[in-house]
């Protein structure tokens, strides 16, 4: 009876051993998995902060251009204005 018990209790032992080494195996994956999703992610993060920084530029470079175009547009008005007096 006890022969039979030992028995089944190292083949349990050893069943349960070598599925948490495969279900380790498994989660070793997934993590490398996810490292590599993770890293791509960041790259794509750069890249719209490359773009979003770049449209920023040129809409503060368009809006300079406004303001000079504002002042150039008054500046000449004025000139107008003291011809015509």
């Amino acid at each position: 009876m006890t022969d039979t018990a030992q028995i089944i209790i190292v083949a349990v032992i050893t069943i349960l051993t070598i599925i948490l080494a495969i279900v380790g195996i498994q989660v070793v994956f997934i993590l490398q998995e996810i490292k590599r999703s993770l890293t791509k992610v960041n790259n794509i993060v750069d890249d719209v902060e490359g773009v979003t920084s770049k449209i920023a530029e040129s809409t503060s470079s368009v809006s300079g251009m406004m303001v000079g175009l504002k002042t150039a547009l008054s500046l000449l008005g004025s000139f107008n204005r003291k011809k015509n007096e």
